[in-house]
């Protein structure tokens, strides 16, 4: 097989600063997270980069991650090496501006404002909740 790393379309490149990452994933054309699910700890995995990728608005195509299957509207999801691929290839010719848009969408509620500001919510309501509590006491 030819190696990956010969393709004059493939690049592997040295650490990057998180900050700089968005510019690199600008010049992608789908994103790929192909991880080995057969390992029981990969398999129940969390993978982060699906939501960073998801933001980005590019077709994303990930092996199955249980975690990820509710989103399965807005993922693309491999279950074989072969569907990996054809998945990719359906990714290249994605056209539809909407998709893009559903896929930031899908993770909008996830940035750590909006986490903060959930939280934030539970904490005012658990305070409102006892106060009333303690004046309906006397």
């Amino acid at each position: 097989g030819v190696e990956i790393e010969r393709l004059p379309n493939t690049h592997f490149l040295p650490a990057v600063a998180y900050d700089e990452l968005p510019r690199y994933a600008a010049g992608f054309d789908v994103c790929v997270l192909p991880w080995e699910t057969e390992r029981a700890f990969t398999s129940y995995g969390s993978a982060i980069k699906v939501r960073e990728y998801l933001a980005t608005g590019k077709p994303v195509v990930i092996s199955p991650l249980p975690e990820y299957e509710p989103m399965r509207d807005v993922l693309r999801i491999a279950r074989s090496r072969e569907d990996f691929f054809r998945l990719i290839a359906d990714a290249l010719e994605e056209s539809d501006p909407e998709a893009a848009r559903a896929r930031q969408r899908a993770v909008a509620g996830g940035t750590w404002d909006a986490r903060a500001e959930w939280v934030s919510g539970l904490i005012e309501e658990a305070l409102a909740r006892r106060e009333r509590e303690l004046k309906s006491r006397g």
